[in-house]
């Protein structure tokens, strides 16, 4: 990729919003999205996967009134955030919109009467209206699958096949995601996908930045144990809970205790989901509770810390859950609420990965080492 031969548009905002060399995964998806070809983008959080399909795209879409490009990611508030990145770098005369699932249907179909070139979604809507013919899915050249580890699993699958197949067949599809799903062979044989090019710029290893810390705890004694975690002076984290119902009994008992805090889930409104980003954001809560899925929306580039209240599921996850923190080599706590038993099989969970547990304690408002 030669950024002299960009157009000079994207030149000059390159430069302005302070960006310098272009990360791996930028450089190397570049040709092979331009190609045409099926596109399969593998790179670690945190290294500008949305500006690489975006650069990888938008030379490619016309002026031309009619709907060209879709990108479909799992929640409401990445389709912000992939938007939000995108939108500086559309040519003249380029528009898009956005389709979530939270939002106003009636204002995204008057939206969509435009005939917006770029349309970011998530599945679920956009299954919506192409069902009820709102969305021309065969005037759509490109389709891009942010996250695509989340969207080819059981839940999203069937949903993301489908859009897929109300494109044209000589459509091109990209996928981008932290970390690979073992369901791709499946999903490329469901949307007849003959030749893909994979691009693999780094491995899902975390990087250097982050210390990973673990705090044995009674599993009773959680909750105690992060209320005391968010006393620590500049104590910022996302703090991942496994299931909503979970969620919300964390969520009630802190409150109970007095401490204010944001939760971030499937089952809150568009409003109150934007509340609980905007007072984190803005420090008024130290905490905020989400699941998986959620967290993904949010765009926090120097988050201090992570907090695993539950244990994750697979090596894959507690890479996507750390990587949200020491991005672009910022320094970056990813830190475990742990039992016993937890601790043994998270330390062999990441063993693979090379990554050293530390063993950390919290009293008076600092973590310290169990020997101090």
């Amino acid at each position: 990729m030669n950024q002299s031969n960009w157009p000079k548009e994207w030149q000059d905002k390159w430069v302005e919003l302070g960006y310098s060399e272009a990360t791996p995964i930028q450089q190397q998806s570049y040709e092979p999205l331009m190609s045409g070809k099926d596109v399969v983008g593998q790179a670690p959080t945190g290294t500008g996967k949305t500006l690489a399909f975006a650069l990888g795209h938008l030379e490619r879409i016309t002026t031309e009134k009619k709907s060209q490009w879709l990108i479909l990611a799992p929640s409401q508030e990445l389709v912000v955030q992939i938007a939000d990145v995108i939108r500086p770098f559309l040519l003249t005369g380029q528009t898009m919109t956005t389709l979530g699932g939270g939002a106003n249907i009636k204002r995204q179909l008057e939206k969509l009467k435009k005939k917006p070139n770029v349309l970011v979604g998530t599945p679920g809507r956009v299954a919506e209206l192409i069902k009820q013919k709102k969305l021309k899915m065969h005037e759509i050249n490109y389709i891009t699958i942010d996250e695509a580890d989340v969207l080819l699993t059981e839940e999203h699958e069937a949903t993301t096949v489908f859009i897929c197949q109300s494109a044209n067949r000589d459509r091109q599809i990209s996928l981008f995601s932290a970390t690979t799903s073992d369901r791709l062979d499946e999903f490329f044989a469901n949307v007849e996908s003959v030749e893909q090019v994979e691009v693999v710029a780094g491995d899902a290893k975390m990087p250097d930045s982050i210390t990973h810390v673990y705090i044995q705890s009674n599993p009773r004694d959680k909750v105690k144990t992060l209320y005391r975690l968010a006393q620590i002076e500049g104590m910022k984290a996302i703090v991942f809970v496994n299931t909503i119902g979970r969620l919300n009994t964390i969520y009630e008992k802190l409150n109970f205790d007095g401490l204010k805090i944001s939760a971030l889930h499937s089952d809150l409104s568009k409003i109150q989901r934007q509340e609980s980003i905007r007072d984190f954001k803005k420090g008024e809560t130290a905490l905020l509770l989400a699941t998986d899925v959620a967290a993904r929306g949010i765009d926090l580039p120097n988050l201090p810390a992570i907090i695993q209240f539950d244990l994750p599921k697979s090596l894959t996850q507690y890479v996507h859950r750390s990587g949200r923190t020491g991005r672009m080599g910022e320094p970056g706590a990813a830190i475990s609420i742990v039992t016993d038993r937890e601790a043994r099989e998270l330390k062999q969970m990441v063993k693979e990965n090379d990554v050293e547990m530390i063993e950390k304690l919290v009293k008076f408002a600092h973590l310290v080492d169990p020997k101090n």
